[in-house]
């Protein structure tokens, strides 16, 4: 019998701590109800504490990174899976608006900035082939939690109150995702492996992935860095406006609230379907030129809002920017290892993360504050439009460079 590889035990684990990323992620909407009536505060306050929770998750991304280069994820990754349970439980007590500011900003924001990034950059330390498939596959992951986690914490709101729901969430990230952390190692040659699909060299000498591409200085100092950092930041600026603002959109063109919340039902489903089918893809055509493609289809898709009307319209346009948005989530990672090898990806791909999470924060309330001025969501939509076709020139614009390593 042929012996798993120890690449795929890294990329299983990845999929259960992603799992449970999405309770915090996509279960925070859920809660609003019951707080608001518990505590009777507005919905705009407390949806504070979410962005809090996701800026700081981007600020440590850029810090987690560079510890992940020099240590390897798995104390980092533990520590996360700990803080984002430790902070559910503490929400079970809650008294005051602060204090979920300081939980969700903190706890939360410690939990997902510690996984994302550290996990993200060490899977293609440890595949020489299909890479893209093994980053897919903890992404889809977190596509499944998306699904999961609305309806999972909706029928325990449903037979229990709002207190034993966190406390309940929280014990369920340590059993699934603490002793998947435990099982991260950073490189192959810890456990005196080579990457999967690598064969051994004919001169003997031990491989070390961490020695191949750019050092971070380097990278930053180069011109497809900037490139690839403002396609990220122009990325996070449209999917967060789409994931806020989409279904208020919908239900101001006459779709019912049912029929509106199915749009990001459609988006999450889908995204799944598209993160696995890039690893195939991305095989054949090339992860930067299936980077183009997706930033093409996307922004087609937005402008496709400025005319829709219709249920079906809002559907079809969810299955589309669905798939492509799945599939362009693995690719943030594949295009820096083509770009800059695996010496600073961790470092790397953090500053990444943080752009897109400051696109994100500026996307989502500018799209608000437009409907507010102008009473719809057609200005923020063109806006969006064209941030997507700033994304497409940008990324086409790194099909000139050449792979530094492999």
């Amino acid at each position: 019998m042929r012996k798993i590889h120890y690449g795929w035990v890294i990329v299983t684990s990845s999929f259960f701590i992603f799992v449970t990323n999405a309770l915090a992620i996509y279960g925070f909407g859920i809660f609003l109800t019951p707080l608001t009536q518990e505590f009777n505060w507005n919905r705009g306050a407390i949806s504070a504490a979410f962005s809090a929770g996701i800026l700081i998750a981007g600020f440590l991304s850029a810090i987690t990174g560079r510890i992940c280069d020099r240590y390897g994820p798995r104390g980092l990754s533990a520590i996360a899976v700990v803080s984002m349970a430790i902070g559910f439980m503490l929400m079970s007590r809650i008294s005051a608006l602060w204090q979920a500011y300081l939980i969700w900003g903190v706890f939360m924001g410690v939990g997902i900035g510690g996984t994302v990034t550290p996990i993200n950059t060490t899977i293609p330390r440890w595949f020489n082939k299909k890479t893209v498939l093994a980053i897919a596959i903890p992404a889809a992951g977190f596509g499944v939690g998306s699904v999961l986690a609305p309806l999972i914490i909706q029928w325990l709101l449903t037979v229990l109150d709002w207190q034993l729901t966190f406390i309940i969430l929280g014990g369920l990230r340590l059993v699934i995702a603490l002793p998947a952390a435990l099982f991260m190692k950073r490189d192959p040659q810890d456990m005196g492996l080579r990457p999967y699909g690598d064969s051994p060299s004919a001169t003997g000498i031990p491989f070390d992935s961490s020695a191949e591409g750019m050092p971070f200085i380097q990278a930053m100092k180069s011109r497809q860095f900037w490139l690839l950092a403002m396609t990220h930041f122009g990325f996070g600026f449209y999917l967060q406006m789409i994931i806020v603002h989409i279904v208020p959109n919908a239900i101001d063109t006459g779709l019912s609230a049912v029929l509106a919340a199915g749009i990001l039902s459609i988006v999450g489903a889908t995204s799944i379907l598209g993160m696995l089918s890039a690893g195939f893809v991305s095989d054949r055509l090339g992860s930067i030129r299936l980077l183009c493609t997706c930033m093409f289809v996307m922004a087609i898709a937005i402008a496709w809002l400025l005319v829709s009307g219709d249920a079906w319209m809002f559907y079809l346009f969810a299955i589309i920017f669905g798939f492509f948005y799945g599939g362009a989530i693995p690719l943030w990672t594949m295009v820096p290892v083509r770009l800059f090898g695996t010496r600073s990806l961790g470092s790397i791909f953090g500053i990444l993360m943080l752009l897109g999470t400051i696109g994100g924060a500026i996307g989502a309330p500018m799209s608000g504050l437009v409907f507010d001025l102008a009473g719809s969501y057609r200005i923020a939509f063109i806006v969006g439009a064209g941030i997507g076709v700033l994304t497409i020139v940008l990324s086409l614009l790194l099909l000139r460079y050449k792979p530094a390593a492999k």
